[in-house]
This record gives C-alpha cells, structure tokens and sequence, in this order.
C-alpha cells in the first residue's frame, strides 16, 4: 500500500458524470507520488491497556469497554502485523 497527498490532486470540476470524468480521476490517483510507506508495527500491553509500537497511541475503545486491537493504528495508521 502507498500512501499519496488526496489534496494534492485537483480537478477542473468535481462532478464525475461520465467514464472519461471518472477514467481521469483514477489515472490522476494512480500517478500520484508516494508521500510515504506505511509503517508497521504492533500492540504493546501496558499496565493501563494497549499502546502502538510506532506512535504510542491508545486503539479505539469497543462499545463493550475494552480496548479494540485493529489492524491499523487509528492514530498514525501503522499497519499491526509485526
């Protein structure tokens, strides 16, 4: 996965009426540069709950009250799978 700048991309008038408006679109994001790679890195337990490796944020809380290990950091979203 590459990251890109959305605001980066302009267009002329953002009304995607037909193939051509919508066909413009995807090869502007497809030649997009890169800003960065996606990082990785994982849940860390802490005395207090959970803690990304890369930002050391807190995940999102569940509507049950704990805390929701997802695969992405909500924070700076670091992919979790290290």
């Amino acid at each position: 996965m590459r990251l890109i700048d959305a605001d980066a991309i302009q267009f002329e008038n953002n009304e995607f009426d037909t193939y051509s408006d919508y066909s413009r679109a995807f090869d502007a994001i497809d030649q997009a540069e890169t800003i960065e790679e996606r990082q990785q890195g994982k849940w860390y337990e802490k005395p207090w709950g959970y803690e990304c490796s890369k930002c050391h944020g807190r995940p999102q809380f569940h509507p049950n009250g704990k805390d929701w290990l997802s695969d992405y950091c909500p924070n700076c979203g670091a992919k979790m799978d290290l």
